[in-house]
C-alpha cells in the first residue's frame, strides 16, 4: 500500500506537469509517441474520466442508467469519430484505447499537438483584418469537409476548439458533433454547447440540428 501511494503520487506529479488543459471530461496531457525506444513525434493525449451513476442524482433509477448510457455512447462516439477524419483543418487523431487503472476504464484519444487555441490568440493580441479572414477561411473549409463528405454537424464552433497546429488553424473537439439524418437534418432533446454561440434553435424541448446551426456559430465567431 505505501509502494502504491508513492507511485500513484509520482504519477500525478508526471502528469500535473504535463498536463495541457482540463474540462467537464477529464484532461488533456503532453505525450510522445514511442517506437522501440524512438520517440517519433509529441503529441496531445485526452483522457475521458469515467462517468459515475452517482452522478445524475434527482433521476429515477432507470432514467440514471439510461443518462449514463448516453453519455457512454457519446463519449465513445466522439473519439469514434475523431480517428475518422482526415482534412488539413481538422484535428489528426492517430489512436483510441481503453486504460484500465484501480479497477476504473479510462477512453483516451492520442492526436495531434497543437501550439494553442484561437481563444489564448485572441486574448493576446488583436489580429488584423487579413489575419481575420485567414482564420475564418480556414475554419469554414474544415467545415464544410464536416458537412459534405463526412454528413457531420459539430455544434460547438467557438475560439476554444479552434487550435493552432503550426501554421494551420484546425477544428477540435467532437463531443457534441452529430450525423446528419437522411433528411440533412436531425432533433435532439437535449440543450448543449456553448450558449453564446448557439443559434435560437438550439434552445427549444426539441432543436433542430442541421449544417445552419455550425454556420450561426461560425458567423457569431
Amino acid at each position: 500500500q505505501m509502494l502504491d501511494r508513492y507511485f500513484l503520487r509520482l504519477a500525478l506529479n508526471l502528469l500535473h506537469q504535463n498536463l495541457l488543459g482540463v474540462g467537464g471530461f477529464g484532461g488533456v496531457f503532453k505525450g510522445q509517441d514511442v517506437f522501440l525506444g524512438k520517440i517519433l513525434r509529441n503529441v496531445a493525449i485526452k483522457i475521458i474520466a469515467p462517468l459515475d451513476i452517482e452522478n445524475f442524482a434527482g433521476l429515477s433509477k432507470e432514467k440514471r442508467e439510461a443518462e449514463y448510457t448516453r453519455q457512454q455512447g457519446q463519449q465513445r462516439d466522439e473519439l469514434g469519430t475523431a480517428v475518422n477524419l482526415s482534412h488539413p483543418h481538422v484535428v489528426t487523431g492517430f489512436h483510441v484505447g481503453l486504460w484500465r487503472w484501480q479497477g476504473e476504464d479510462y477512453l483516451y484519444l492520442v492526436m495531434e499537438l497543437a501550439q494553442g487555441t484561437l481563444q489564448d490568440e485572441l486574448r493576446d493580441k488583436q489580429p488584423s483584418e487579413a489575419e481575420v479572414v485567414d482564420i475564418l477561411l480556414q475554419v469554414a473549409r474544415g467545415l464544410d469537409y464536416l458537412h459534405r463528405e463526412k454528413r457531420l454537424i459539430h455544434r460547438d464552433v467557438k475560439p476554444g476548439n479552434i487550435l493552432r497546429c503550426q501554421e494551420q488553424w484546425k477544428l477540435s473537439d467532437f463531443g457534441l458533433s452529430r450525423q446528419m439524418s437522411d433528411k440533412s437534418q436531425s432533433r435532439t432533446g437535449n440543450i448543449a454547447g456553448s450558449i453564446a454561440f448557439m443559434p435560437p434553435e438550439a434552445f427549444g424541448n426539441e432543436s433542430v440540428v442541421s449544417t445552419a446551426w455550425d454556420m450561426w456559430s461560425l458567423g457569431i465567431l
